[in-house]
This record gives C-alpha cells, sequence and structure tokens, in this order.
C-alpha cells in the first residue's frame, strides 16, 4: 500500500513548485513518509524551463515514474527497465527546452 500527497503552487507567470511526500511499507515494517519531490520551477521564457531541488530521475523508458503501477499494463514491471537504478529521484537540477514545427513538439 501506498499513500501520497503532491502540492502544487504556482507564485507568478514564470515561477512554480512541486512538493510530493509518499508512504509506503518499509523494509524495516514501517511506514516512514519520504519525500519524492520538491523542487522550484522557473520558466522564462514558453520554450524553457529550469527545475532546481529534488527532481523525477530520468531514467524509466516506460514511464515518468516507477511507482505508478496501475496505469502499467504488467504484473511486474521489467527489471531490465525499473530494476537497475535503485533511486527515484536526483537532488540537483535540470533544463528543458520545447520546439515546435507544425505539428510536430519536441523536447
Amino acid at each position: 500500500s501506498k499513500l501520497a500527497v503532491q502540492a502544487d503552487g504556482k507564485f507568478n507567470d514564470k515561477l512554480s513548485a512541486s512538493w510530493q511526500l509518499m508512504s509506503q511499507r518499509q523494509t524495516d515494517d514501517t511506514y516512514r513518509p519520504e519525500t519524492e519531490m520538491a523542487f522550484l520551477k522557473l520558466q522564462p521564457t514558453g520554450d524553457i524551463a529550469v527545475r532546481l531541488g529534488r527532481i523525477p530521475a530520468p531514467l524509466f523508458m516506460v514511464s515518468e515514474y516507477r511507482k505508478v503501477g496501475y496505469v502499467n499494463p504488467w504484473v511486474r514491471q521489467p527489471n531490465e527497465v525499473y530494476f537497475q537504478v535503485p533511486f527515484n529521484s536526483v537532488d540537483g537540477g535540470d533544463v528543458s527546452y520545447q520546439f515546435s514545427n507544425g505539428d510536430f513538439t519536441g523536447n
């Protein structure tokens, strides 16, 4: 069983924040909540975004997050994708650039 809460805030047109806390059964049979993500996002233009803090790790090829089992089509997630990396988030930051050309949008 998992229990999570997420808060998103938008301070102005360029600055926002996200925070997510999750509790699930640990190996020591406790349900100690942990911060899964907590970051500030600065979007100076519509195409560029910078996130700083604890961000989701960009390592999962099938979904952005491995603990979303209810939306995956299999009972057990493939080991080749999900069980080689022992962490879900990264403390630091990232920069993304989004561009459009006609009907195509890429990152």
